[in-house]
């Protein structure tokens, strides 16, 4: 068993994804390859630590930490058996032994955690989709849905691209809604 970005070679895991596009661009398919798609359900309730929307949820002292062990799981890797996840694997190994049987947290392949909200939306009052992956450090906690396997043909696959520019500005803003206050102290106090 090779590894994963949430598990070392030999450690068996259950990536799921949100969408049947997000499960296709987790698993690298380019346009026209065939993946094959399933639906898992549980078979009892479990433990889940929850990545997404951690600035909302978290108590003030652990958003910063919880902010960053965030970032560290949901780096894009480009090779799963490299150092790029050896400290992903660390913490979800650390959770694992701490009592949490998944982890959820945002998708690597989409740049936003949920999609744009269109007119469709509105009209038929439908909430936007997330776009998230579920680790299960214990897979046999789940059943695949019988008659769920299909085989999908991937039509299109898009791709965007941030200039240094833009990918500086938008970190500059993730620090600035991660951490306001600092931020304001900072511009306050500049000479």
């Amino acid at each position: 068993m090779r590894a994963g970005r949430l598990n070392c070679a030999g450690i068996s895991r259950l990536y799921l994804s949100s969408t049947q596009d997000i499960a296709a661009a987790e698993v690298r398919a380019i346009t026209g390859d065939f993946v094959t798609i399933a639906k898992f359900v549980l078979r009892a309730p479990i433990t889940v630590f929850d990545f997404r929307n951690i600035e909302e949820r978290a108590q003030n002292d652990f958003r910063p930490l919880l902010g960053y062990v965030r970032r560290i799981i949901s780096v894009p890797v480009f090779g799963y058996d490299n150092y790029e996840c050896v400290l992903a694997q660390w913490i979800t190994e650390y959770m694992e032994n701490s009592g949490v049987h998944a982890v959820i947290f945002p998708s690597v392949m989409r740049g936003k955690a949920k999609e744009d909200k269109t007119h469709v939306h509105h009209i038929l009052n439908l909430p936007e989709r997330e776009f998230f992956n579920v680790c299960a450090f214990y897979p046999d906690e789940f059943s695949l849905l019988k008659g769920s396997p299909c085989v999908v043909k991937v039509g299109e696959v898009t791709v965007s691209a941030l200039t240094d520019r833009m990918y500086a500005q938008l970190r500059a803003l993730d620090e600035i809604q991660a951490h306001p206050e600092t931020i304001l102290s900072k511009i306050r106090n500049a000479p």
